[in-house]
């Protein structure tokens, strides 16, 4: 492989490591068929019903177990072992897609179908902080951005099969055989979950409870940069993402023509998938919280970029580009996140997190459709991105510390903790890669950034430039 395709080409180090490489097998395959029931679901209420506004009912319901069950199950995370948590889940998520098969088989009553959709939804809640919350404990810190990545390429890629193969089975076996093959991918998870060693509890919480999540929440006042990192991504969504705005675009641009429809809602992931594929450069940036603020920036230009393009082309590139962004922005805030959380709050950090992934897209389509019905869809979207970049700009110079973040500190108060707190030698899995000394990783030189000619290799090279500018000051 030429050097320089080595540089950006993903950093796949961490699939060395046995136990992350189980976690992310076990996670890729079930988030696949999660995405098949996904389409599967609504496909069924509207065939039962004709109606989009019971689908759409569907939709607004799935958010509230989102938010309240990744904030819950953030403190059981923290409190019990992680491994026991994310089996328990996969086996209730199997359930009810069992559930779900039957019921499109025989009953087909559309109550069963939102109480069912409804429980697997809370219950993916619950252990999705079990499960990312796990890979600080299984790697080094030091290869936390290049687990993000390789994180990245299992979600962009559940995307984007999981809802064509959805579509085939809808096609050719109808919902119950998509409900049947969503079970099936639940088997994954419980055969990598068993094979892990366990992760033994760094915690001393207790049992879950209002005071538990209190606490993790209170850790926010005393970590600016945790917060900084949540309000980046809220600051993107709500202003930056135009999800909503999509069929109005199609009609707009394109006729109505539902194949651009498509073509327009994978474009982000599309981006993010290649930002995945060439994230190699990550591992080099040490300044993450800057990286974070350029990444944002790119983010709304792509979105501004798509409000004033016009054609298939141009629209696709913009989003593509937005994606990318938005992808690069991801692994920074997730390794801020595993690094600047304390070691006994890892779950709860990532239970708020997920409650603000996920209500910062509907906020954003709601701000999205309110500003297009007060004036047109390409000032909603024009204005959207200029919003966010307005606000990563307000929130760089009101939170400097965020700005001037080095994720070097962090891996040193990582190893630190690890040092001083080892796991018990039965319960606790040893990384495959060795975990160098905090004076190492706080020494080691950055590589000079290398130019490359492509969109997402563009990205890169502006995230480095100003980086090591910043680094400079």
């Amino acid at each position: 492989m030429p050097s320089r395709l080595r540089e950006i080409a993903i950093d796949l180090s961490p699939l060395r490591v046995r136990e992350f490489r189980l976690l992310w097998t076990g996670s890729t395959i079930s988030a696949i068929g999660t995405m098949i029931t996904r389409i599967a679901v609504p496909f069924q209420v509207y065939r039962l019903t004709g109606s989009t506004l019971w689908v759409g009912i569907l939709g607004g319901m799935a958010l509230v177990p989102y938010m309240v069950g990744g904030i819950v199950g953030g403190a059981i995370a923290d409190a019990h072992n992680r491994r026991n948590v994310a089996r328990v889940v996969s086996l209730v998520c199997a359930v009810c897609s069992a559930g779900l098969a039957l019921n499109a088989a025989s009953i087909k009553a559309v109550w069963l179908i939102f109480v069912l959709s409804i429980l697997q939804t809370g219950s993916q809640a619950i252990g999705a902080p079990s499960g990312r919350s796990a890979v600080p404990l299984l790697v080094p810190p030091e290869m936390l951005p290049s687990a993000a990545a390789v994180q990245s390429v299992s979600y962009t890629s559940a995307f984007v099969i999981g809802p064509a193969i959805g579509g085939v089975l809808l096609a050719v076996v109808g919902p119950t055989g998509a409900y049947l093959v969503d079970l099936a991918t639940f088997v994954a998870p419980l055969i990598t979950w068993t094979m892990m060693k366990p992760i033994a509890s760094v915690s001393n919480a207790g049992p879950p409870s209002r005071a538990t999540i209190v606490d993790g929440l209170r850790v926010l006042k005393g970590r600016p940069v945790l917060l900084a990192s949540l309000l980046a991504d809220l600051n993107a969504m709500i202003f930056g993402m135009p999800t909503a705005l999509f069929p109005a675009v199609v009609d707009q641009r394109f006729g109505g023509n539902e194949n651009y429809l498509g073509l327009i809602a994978a474009a982000p992931f599309a981006g993010a998938f290649v930002a995945s594929m060439t994230s190699g450069w990550c591992k080099r940036i040490h300044r993450q919280g800057l990286a974070v603020i350029v990444s944002v920036v790119f983010w709304g230009l792509g979105i501004v970029a798509f409000g004033l393009v016009d054609g298939a082309a141009a629209s696709f590139g913009a989003l593509a580009v937005a994606g990318a962004a938005d992808m690069i922005s991801g692994v920074y805030r997730q390794s801020i996140m595993q690094t600047a959380a304390p070691r006994d709050m890892l779950g709860r950090m990532e239970g708020v997190g997920m409650a603000v992934w996920t209500s910062g897209p509907a906020l954003g389509d709601l701000e999205a459709g309110a500003v297009a019905a007060a004036t047109s869809v390409d000032v909603s979207i024009v204005s959207g991105g200029v919003a966010c970049i307005a606000g990563i700009a307000v929130m760089a110079a009101a939170m400097p510390g965020f700005r001037t973040y080095d994720a070097r500190v962090g891996m040193g108060l990582a190893l630190g903790v690890a040092a001083s707190e080892p796991a018990p030698e039965s319960t606790a899995p040893e990384p495959a890669v060795p975990r160098p000394a905090a004076s190492e990783s706080t020494t080691a030189p950055e590589p000079a950034p290398a130019q490359h000619a492509t969109g997402v290799s563009t990205l890169a090279h502006a995230v480095e430039v100003v980086s090591d500018a910043g680094s400079g000051s």
